[in-house]
């Protein structure tokens, strides 16, 4: 039998020489000489004894050196398995943020099934379905976060704030394109995220316990905004392509938009939905598509040092007509040109007899901190008198 050395310390993961070889092999009662062949790499000829029938390749000549040299000699080693690079997936990233997100908000995480009975045009439906309710893949959220909502009621459990992430389906429309991770020849799969709040919101500065509406779930998006460092902004008027649910409330809806491109929707639920006649209950919801929003750029995190100065506070009332919102008055204070202006809070909103008829009292808490010094009186006026001035242009007068 032909010997390879170089054969016998692959297959055992050794280094041991020839020569070693060779006296195990001998003292076995085998005859070892070297091979007269030319060949690519150095060989030994190994006649085998009669009574090793047992011995016919090169491999059990390779057993016979292990055996002797010892098992436990021979060292233990992992194999090399040369890793791949990895791109790293926006979407992936993007679930994980609005996962913490709604967790954070005091949202618990749900999975529903993904079948539903047949519904829209736009509706894939199932070649085999189980059952008649079954028939074909949901193209919402809210669908199931709903029917959760239902059992839970049922069960007198408390009301439930949930969430959840999954892909919704659609047949795909002439001329769309599709997403990078979407599949080629199936319908149409985004990854959505949607969550549902229902019951009382909770205490605030307003009273001490209001239902749930659509503020409720405007303030869990802004929350959302916060966490991801992508803008994301309420409007009224909602795209004719953008198919809302019909639990959603005929009114109290809106657009969720990013960058100008509509992502999602938010909205009150409707009082015709049938289970709210057994159970009258205040709920809200929103549905956010997250492959659209994986493409939006986020801001970059800039981290600071702990202030070393004192802030100067404020506290500033305005008399505003009632049709002027909350965004308006902030977007007025922040291009103001206001200069160390550190903070705006929103801490009191007043409405009663004792104001002018179409007013109302808005309270906001400013606070100045300049990062090197500690700041001046009048310098702290004059970024208050530069507020003011740009109030007034709204309508206001400061109390």
């Amino acid at each position: 039998i032909r010997l390879r050395p170089r054969f016998v310390n692959g297959l055992l993961g050794t280094d041991l020489p020839a020569q070693k070889m060779a006296r195990i092999l001998t003292s076995l009662g085998m005859e070892v000489e070297a091979d007269s062949d030319d060949g690519p790499e150095p060989a030994m000829r190994v006649r085998v004894p009669t009574f090793r029938p047992d011995i016919e390749t090169e491999t059990d000549l390779s057993e016979e050196v292990a055996r002797l040299h010892g098992y436990d000699e021979i060292e233990s080693s992992p194999p090399r398995i040369p890793a791949l690079p990895t791109e790293e997936s926006p979407l992936l990233k993007l679930i994980h943020d609005v996962r913490d997100s709604f967790a954070s908000s005091g949202l618990c995480e749900t999975i529903s099934l993904s079948f539903t009975p047949p519904g829209a045009d736009e509706s894939v439906t199932l070649k085999k379905p189980l059952t008649e309710d079954s028939a074909a893949l949901r193209q919402n959220l809210i669908d199931g976060l709903l029917a959760t909502m239902q059992f839970n009621l049922q069960r007198q459990s408390p009301p439930p704030r949930l969430f959840e992430i999954g892909r919704v389906f659609r047949q795909s429309r002439e001329g769309e394109k599709r997403t990078r991770y979407g599949f080629d020849k199936l319908p149409v799969q985004p990854y959505q995220a949607a969550f549902l709040v229902s019951g009382r919101s909770g205490p605030d500065w307003r009273d001490e316990g209001r239902n749930v509406d659509f503020h409720t779930a405007r303030g869990v998006l802004d929350a959302l905004a916060a966490q991801l460092k992508i803008p994301l902004e309420i409007g009224k008027e909602i795209p004719e392509d953008l198919s809302l649910p019909s639990a959603a409330h005929p009114v109290r809806r809106a657009a969720i938009r990013s960058g100008g491109k509509c992502v999602g929707f938010v909205a009150e639920i409707s009082p015709d939905v049938a289970f709210l006649k057994k159970f009258p209950l205040a709920a809200a919801f929103a549905q956010i598509d997250l492959e659209a929003l994986a493409s939006r750029p986020r801001r970059a995190v800039k981290l600071a040092p702990l202030p070393g100065y004192p802030k100067a506070e404020r506290d500033l009332a305005f008399l505003l007509p009632e049709q002027v919102s909350f965004e308006q008055v902030r977007q007025a204070i922040d291009t103001a040109g206001a200069a160390n202006l550190e903070s705006v809070e929103l801490f009191d909103v007043f409405t009663g007899k004792s104001l002018p008829e179409g007013k109302k009292s808005v309270a906001f808490n400013l606070a100045f901190r300049h990062p090197d010094r500690t700041l001046k009186d009048d310098e702290v006026e004059a970024a208050v008198g530069s507020i003011v001035n740009r109030v007034k242009e709204l309508g206001g007068e400061l109390r």
